[in-house]
C-alpha cells in the first residue's frame, strides 16, 4: 500500500495491488485510535487499485490509515494539513 501526497490537503491517494481476489477493509482512525471513517469494506478483484480520500470535512492532524487484506493488516500514519 502506498499513500501520496503525505502530508496532504485535503485529498490523499491510496494505492494498492492485490495478487488475488481479497476481502479489503480500509479504515481511518484519529491519533488516539478513535474510529473516524470506513473507506472500503468489500471483496475486490486482483490487480491495481486506487482509492481517493477527501478529508475536507476533518480537522488538521495526524490520522492512522488501517488497511486489511484478508488476514494481513498494515497501518500507516497520514497527516492532514489545512
Amino acid at each position: 500500500i502506498s499513500t501520496f501526497p503525505n502530508p496532504f490537503n485535503p485529498i490523499i491517494n491510496i494505492n494498492f495491488i492485490l495478487e488475488n481476489i481479497s476481502n479489503v477493509k480500509i479504515d481511518i482512525y484519529n491519533i488516539n485510535g478513535i474510529f473516524i471513517s470506513n473507506l472500503e469494506d468489500s471483496i475486490m478483484n486482483n490487480g491495481a487499485h486506487r482509492y481517493i480520500w477527501d478529508a475536507s470535512q476533518y480537522s488538521s492532524g495526524v490520522y492512522l490509515l488501517r488497511f486489511r487484506q484478508n488476514n494481513k493488516e498494515t497501518t500507516q500514519i497520514i497527516t492532514l494539513i489545512k
